[in-house]
């Protein structure tokens, strides 16, 4: 009998799991129809907040949330005439190419002004890669991760918009010599191809790692499960 009781409430929880799953709802949004839409986008990037950048032809799009409306950057002005990959971040700041001469411009949502990495004192030179999907990447703290060069020979830089510095992180110790494909978090890692490897960079301590090796290095050494390649990343 003292068994009831418990049972009880197990069937209580059950029941009340059930009733949340019941209820719960989800709602989808086609962004590109809505009233001042574009109709059609490619290549969207979201932001925490459910704000959306995305490219249709050569233009970049930023939908807010808030007030379901739309901005066309292009033609806002001081925008070049046209862009594409963009990248959005928490601050409602874009990063995109200008697909005219491949430089890398920045929208800055709070003075809804624009600026071009190219005329800045040690700009590396645009990005050759065929696909430029992967030749840059911005976090919210406004840094930038990016390409510079051909898909053979290229390197992998990291600007700083707190004093427009940029910093090359390949061919540093236990870094590739070369890199294409570069990501960056909000910790400041970067993360790129160098060669067929990925390697990692971090800020924060300025080293550099190749993480597919990592995995060979544990199970050389007798390591069993995850637990090597869990302290060896910091991401």
């Amino acid at each position: 009998m003292r068994l009831l009781p418990i049972f009880s409430i197990v069937i209580a929880c059950l029941l009340l799991t059930a009733a949340s799953a019941a209820a719960a709802t989800f709602s989808y949004v086609n962004v590109t129809d809505q009233a001042g839409g574009p109709g059609q986008g490619f290549l969207p990037t979201i932001n925490r907040w459910g704000d959306v950048a995305f490219m249709k032809d050569n233009d970049i799009y930023v939908y807010r949330r808030q007030g379901s409306r739309f901005i066309n950057l292009m033609n806002l002005a001081g925008a070049p005439t046209g862009g594409w990959h963009p990248r959005l971040n928490d601050s409602g700041d874009v990063a995109f190419i200008d697909p005219n001469d491949r430089h890398v411009w920045l929208f800055d949502a709070a003075t809804s002004g624009f600026s071009a990495l190219a005329p800045l004192p040690n700009f590396p030179g645009t990005s050759e890669l065929h696909d430029l999907y992967g030749a840059f990447d911005m976090n919210n703290g406004g840094k930038l991760a990016l390409h510079s060069g051909d898909l053979n020979f290229g390197d992998i830089f990291l600007y700083d918009p707190a004093d427009s510095s940029f910093s090359k992180i390949t061919d540093l110790p236990g870094a590739a010599t070369r890199g294409r494909d570069c990501r960056i978090n909000n910790a400041d890692q970067v993360a790129y191809s160098g060669g067929a490897d990925i390697f990692i960079y971090s800020l924060s301590d300025g080293t550099s790692r190749n993480i597919t090796d990592l995995l060979s290095e544990a199970t050389e050494s007798g390591s069993e499960g995850s637990a090597a390649l869990d302290d060896n990343l910091a991401v």
